[in-house]
């Protein structure tokens, strides 16, 4: 048996192992996923066979955070999104395979197969949007005549020219008349290459040409979304988190979404993301952060750029006697979801919603000091 058969032969009993312990039945969660790393894959892509691919997914993510550098869970992840038509997420994890492992033919053919459906796909759809003709439509025989009828046109034109037929001669004629330098129109400044006797308008960025009246002055990111993504994945553990990310350029606030695992602190993984997104671009303003669980948001907050710069000086971190303090300054507007789903200021109980924070001693809770030793 070659070494392809025996790894298959080996995930196949890891499904086999594993699927007899877990019942299918059964809600995923810390304490039902296997200890080994094989068994754990084997599962995933089980899951994926069966087509249920949220558990697949999950399974994959609770093993990332063990293993960030596995490169055959990147992959096993760039199947299960490749199976649902993901095809620019299939590509973001065939691409983070390929940078654990970049030998792997079998991920770089699958990259390549998941570029060229895209590129497909957007090629059907400029064409269904625009009313052209499928390429396939366009025979040499048709190159052809279309040719012949172009240059029994061009002799139509070209005789009709000659009989007088399309002679515009007969119209008015412009005269054009040099401009020529006068005392009062003279720019001293003007070089031997300028328009003598014409002085250019001076025109400054924001300002019309022709009305002089203010213009706004187009601004473009200058990373754009996937680029942004690909880096924050990069800066954080969380990284194989990473759900979604969009930057809207007239608010300057930069949204991103994330799954989050049952057990672990939201407040913890999202300020570890806006940190990620702060020192890759100075973009946004704002970072807007969601939580997701099981496909249902769970969590919501917003850190301000200010607010992160702030817990960055010397100064403010000399005054915390907790070095996570900066978690919490930073994370404002918090909402937690309750259980019939709505969003509620106020955090659930238990450990998860960390309902004890350390004491901040930032410049808000110093006034708030300030004002209760003055009463």
């Amino acid at each position: 048996m070659n070494l392809t058969g025996q790894n298959a032969a080996k995930v196949a009993l890891g499904a086999q192992a594993n699927d007899s312990v877990v019942p299918d039945g059964e809600p995923l969660g810390m304490e039902s996923m296997s200890t080994t790393f094989d068994a754990d894959l084997a599962r995933a892509n089980l899951m994926r066979v069966r087509g249920d691919y949220r558990k697949a997914e999950e399974i994959c993510l609770q093993i990332l955070v063990n293993n960030p550098k596995s490169a055959s869970t990147h992959t096993l992840l760039g199947d299960i999104c490749s199976d649902q038509g993901r095809l620019e997420q299939a590509a973001q994890w065939y691409e983070m395979s390929l940078d654990l492992d970049p030998g792997s033919l079998v991920d770089r053919q699958k990259l390549d197969d998941v570029r060229a459906q895209i590129q497909e796909r957007d090629h059907i759809s400029s064409v269904t949007q625009l009313g052209l003709p499928d390429s396939k439509l366009i025979t040499p025989k048709w190159m052809v005549v279309s040719g012949i009828s172009i240059v029994v046109v061009a002799i139509a034109i070209g005789y009709a020219i000659k009989l007088g037929g399309l002679d515009y001669s007969s119209g008015p004629q412009v005269v054009r008349t040099p401009i020529k330098a006068t005392s009062v129109n003279l720019d001293p400044g003007v070089g031997p290459t300028d328009h003598v006797g014409v002085k250019p308008p001076i025109i400054t960025p924001g300002t019309s040409p022709v009305s002089g009246t203010s213009t706004a002055t187009p601004v473009a990111w200058p990373k754009d979304d996937k680029q942004l993504k690909l880096e924050v994945t990069a800066n954080t553990k969380w990284g194989p988190r990473l759900l979604s990310l969009t930057q809207d350029l007239k608010t300057k606030i930069t949204t991103l979404s994330f799954a989050s695992l049952e057990g672990e602190s939201e407040r913890e993984v999202a300020a570890d993301f806006a940190r990620a997104v702060f020192e890759a671009t100075q973009d946004p303003d704002m970072v807007t952060l969601k939580a997701v669980r099981n496909d249902k948001l769970i969590y919501q907050a917003e850190a301000p750029r200010e607010k992160y710069a702030e817990t960055q000086t010397s100064e403010w971190r000399d005054k915390q006697d907790s070095a996570d303090a900066w978690i919490l300054y930073i994370l404002t507007n918090e909402l937690w979801a309750k259980k019939d789903g709505d969003l509620n200021a106020k955090p659930p109980a238990g450990a998860n919603a960390d309902s004890s924070p350390p004491v901040l001693t930032g410049p808000a809770t110093e006034k708030s000091s300030e004002k209760k030793e003055g009463q």
